[in-house]
C-alpha cells in the first residue's frame, strides 16, 4: 500500500531512465510473460472478434513494473436523472509507496446499463472502483497491451455481445440464423459459400400445437431482396403494379409474361433477367418454359 502522509511524486520509474531501445525490448518481454498467461484463460472477454483485458490482467501486468492501483471509496452520483457510483483510483510503486503523479483515472457504474439496472448499491460502487483501477493500469501501460496484440480498452469498459436468440428461426444445423428479406417467401440462409441455400419449412399447425421447424437444403436460393436490376432496361420503369397474364407454354409468351410482370421494355432484357437473377439455365428456356415460369411464379409468389 502507498506510505500515508507521502507527497505526491514523480518516481524515477515515470522518467526515461533507459534508452528507448532497452525500453521496447523490456516492453516485449513483458508483452510475451502477459500472452502465456491470457491465452490460457478459460473464459477470455472477446467482443466482435477482439479480446479485451480484464482487471486482474492489468493488475500482473503491473507487477511486471512494479506498480499496484489504488482505488479510492466510490461516492453515489446522479448524472441526467441516472444514479450511479464514481470512484478515483491512482497508481503507486509498491516498493517505495509512491504515488505516480498525473497517473490517475475516475470511472463509473450507472443504473441505466444493462448489466446494473438491477444491482445493489454495493456491487455498483464495486464495479466503480473496479473500472477506476483497470482505467489507471490503461493510462500508464496501454502501449504494452497493444504490443501484445490486445485492445487497450479495459474489459470492463465494453459491452458484452448479447447471445443470439435460438428461440425462433434458428438453424440448428448450420448453427447460425435464418433471414427473410426483401420479396423472400420463406426464411432462409446461404451455407457458407457453397451457392447452396438452406431453407426453414413449417408445416400446418393442427388444433393441438403447432409442428416444429426443419431445415432442409435445396440447390435454388431465394431471389435476393433487390430483384430488378435497372441497368438490365434502359427503359426500366419504377413504381407500376405488374398486371396478371394468362398461363402461356411458349417460350416466346413465356419471356412476354415475364417483361410484363417486371415492366421490362423486351423479352431479351426479360430473358437476361431470367438468367442472372433467377439463375435459370438458358437450355431450360428454350426446352421447358412452362416449368420456367411456373419455378419463376414460386419464387417471386406470383
Amino acid at each position: 500500500m502507498p506510505i500515508e502522509g507521502t507527497d505526491i511524486v514523480v518516481s524515477p520509474g515515470a522518467q526515461m531512465t533507459q534508452v528507448p531501445s532497452a525500453t521496447i525490448s523490456r516492453a516485449k518481454e513483458a508483452a510475451e510473460a502477459l500472452q502465456g498467461v491470457i491465452t490460457n484463460k478459460p473464459k477470455p472477454v472477446v467482443i466482435r472478434g477482439e479480446q479485451y483485458l480484464e482487471y486482474e490482467d492489468w493488475q500482473l501486468l503491473g507487477q511486471f513494473y512494479g506498480v499496484a492501483a489504488q482505488t479510492g471509496g466510490a461516492v453515489p452520483v446522479e448524472i441526467n436523472g441516472v444514479r450511479g457510483a464514481k470512484a478515483t483510483a491512482q497508481l503507486y510503486d509498491i516498493f517505495t509507496g509512491q504515488i505516480f503523479g498525473g497517473i490517475s483515472a475516475e470511472a463509473y457504474c450507472m443504473e441505466d446499463e444493462e448489466k446494473w439496472s438491477d444491482r445493489p448499491w454495493h456491487q455498483l460502487a464495486s464495479m466503480a472502483q473496479t473500472r477506476a483501477g483497470a482505467k489507471a493500469f490503461r493510462n500508464r501501460f496501454a502501449w504494452v497491451v497493444v504490443l501484445a496484440g490486445y485492445k487497450s480498452t479495459p474489459a470492463e469498459e465494453m459491452t458484452r455481445e448479447k447471445a443470439p436468440d435460438k428461440s425462433s428461426h434458428w438453424c440448428k444445423e448450420h448453427d447460425t440464423a435464418f433471414f427473410k428479406r426483401g420479396k423472400m417467401k420463406s426464411y432462409a440462409h446461404p451455407i457458407g459459400d457453397t451457392g447452396e441455400w438452406c431453407h426453414e419449412h413449417k408445416e400446418a399447425p393442427d388444433t393441438a400445437t403447432a409442428a416444429k421447424p426443419t431445415a432442409t437444403k435445396t440447390d435454388t436460393p431465394p431471389v435476393p431482396p433487390v430483384i430488378i436490376d435497372p441497368q438490365l432496361d434502359d427503359d426500366f420503369e419504377e413504381g407500376k403494379t405488374p398486371t396478371a397474364t394468362t398461363d402461356k407454354t411458349s417460350t416466346e409468351e413465356m419471356l412476354q409474361w415475364v417483361a410484363e410482370k417486371m415492366k421490362f421494355k423486351s423479352m431479351a432484357t426479360a430473358q437476361n433477367w431470367c438468367i442472372k437473377v433467377c439463375k435459370i439455365e438458358a437450355a431450360k428456356i428454350d426446352t421447358d418454359p412452362a416449368g420456367v415460369k411456373a419455378e419463376i411464379a414460386a419464387l417471386q409468389g406470383w
